[in-house]
């Protein structure tokens, strides 16, 4: 463009946007629209002076893609003397059929016709393509121009929704975070139009997420990275040129570290276990404590899962068991305090109802909750604790870190396992009944 409005800078909802006036000649690619607006990102308006002057060439750029120039000029003779539609409506027909790499080789190429007065050129040759080809990328830099133009006016949400119909992930809950991350980022952006994405915005979300929302690092990463394969998908469909957080970093020290959690007090295992509770949750945490198994290991437990070997020795086969990794896959032997179990058959632990993804872990962890909360309130004291109250007190007893590791699926597994598998299924039920449990008693 010879001429470019002049930008300003206007606040909206507490971010600072660049604004500027539509060419009256250019509005028709634009819904009629009078004005184009951009985000800065930011609320402090010092820094939206900064940004002020890349931000509206953003927007400059969004004209340029729909301004009649030398090239567009030169594909309209090529047209003209192809006997190629101009059409609007038969270009977008044309183009449903076009390869990417047809569409760059005739941009690169008009570019260079553009500065010769009276061109005479092969374009078969020039293309690479056969004749009638040929005929569908004649238009292609205007169809490109037309795609940019209406990309440019699609807000996160319209992509969101249809990502998710494509069923991106296999697990509902993972399906269900991902919805409530992108969800997260439309209201904090006011439903951002995807061109107006960037790494500013991105770093404002990361950072809203974690003083606002008290969200620890961990959590914000997972919400970025939801957004980033969104992201990526409207790349690969072309809805977008490039996925604007290729390269984007969560800044250091953004978020809480990972909050670890601790191992109970033995008073407080005694104060657990001294409480009333039905049978079945009582079961539950003592194969917890005693086994050092997973929440949803032990609350998805079958009675199939309960095996005896050659030796006598009872164990809670979880080498087919949907688990967290491969190295969880392994033989947990049964200690001997837990004497018989009840039932015969199906699900140990029918009272906890299992979700679309077959886990029972949030019933499960309710129910547990229940009863720790009456003796501590400590946010890192939770169901997992126990596992560390049991890797503690194998440590305590002299089991070594490998049988140890290997007992609470820490190490290659049963399955996983490259040099044999591990521990036999006696070493390590001896390490399990050489722990002392007076809290059980």
């Amino acid at each position: 463009m010879n001429e470019r409005p002049p930008s300003s800078l206007y606040k909206n909802k507490g971010k600072w946007y660049v604004n500027l006036t539509i060419p009256k000649e250019l509005r028709v690619h634009f819904k009629n629209r009078r004005q184009l607006s951009k985000s800065t990102g930011t609320a402090d308006k010092a820094t939206a002076t900064k940004l002020q002057h890349s931000v509206a060439q953003a927007l400059y750029d969004k004209l340029d893609a729909v301004t009649p120039n030398k090239n567009v000029e030169m594909l309209e003779r090529i047209a003209s003397m192809m006997s190629v539609p101009r059409d609007i409506e038969d270009t977008l027909a044309f183009g449903e059929d076009l390869l990417p790499e047809q569409i760059d080789r005739l941009a690169s190429f008009t570019e260079v016709l553009a500065d010769t007065e009276e061109p005479h050129f092969d374009l078969e040759e020039a293309l690479g393509v056969e004749e009638n080809q040929v005929k569908l990328s004649a238009l292609g830099v205007q169809l490109r121009a037309l795609q940019k133009s209406q990309f440019n006016e699609l807000k996160l949400s319209d992509v969101a929704s249809d990502y998710f119909d494509t069923n991106p992930y296999d697990k509902h809950k993972t399906l269900n975070d991902a919805k409530l991350a992108i969800k997260n980022f439309v209201d904090f952006s006011d439903d951002v139009l995807l061109s107006d994405i960037n790494p500013v915005i991105l770093h404002s979300f990361s950072e809203h997420m974690a003083e606002v929302n008290k969200s620890s690092r961990e959590t914000i990463a997972k919400k970025i990275g939801y957004l980033s394969r969104l992201l990526g998908h409207a790349e690969r469909k072309g809805i977008v040129p490039i996925n604007p957080m290729g390269s984007f970093k969560l800044a250091p020290r953004v978020g809480a570290p990972r909050t670890s959690y601790i191992p109970f007090e033995h008073s407080e295992l005694t104060e657990i276990f001294q409480q009333r509770m039905p049978e079945h949750v009582r079961l539950l945490l003592s194969i917890l404590l005693t086994t050092g198994m997973r929440l949803d290991e032990a609350a998805l437990l079958e009675f199939e899962n309960v095996k005896t070997d050659e030796n006598g020795i009872a164990f809670f086969d979880l080498t087919d068991s949907v688990v967290k990794n491969l190295g969880s896959q392994r033989k947990v032997p049964i200690p001997l305090l837990l004497n018989e179990l009840p039932g015969a058959d199906g699900p140990l632990f029918p009272q906890f109802n299992r979700d679309a993804d077959g886990k029972a872990q949030a019933p499960a962890s309710k129910a547990c909750m229940k009863i720790i909360r009456k003796v501590t309130s400590n946010r890192q004291k939770v169901v997992h604790s126990f596992r560390g109250n049991l890797k503690d007190l194998l440590r305590n007893a002299g089991v070594s870190k490998e049988i140890n590791d290997f007992i609470t699926g820490h190490s290659s597994g049963d399955v996983a396992g490259t040099y044999g598998s591990g521990p036999s299924l006696q070493i390590r039920a001896d390490a399990l009944n050489s722990v002392s449990h007076p809290w059980l008693e």
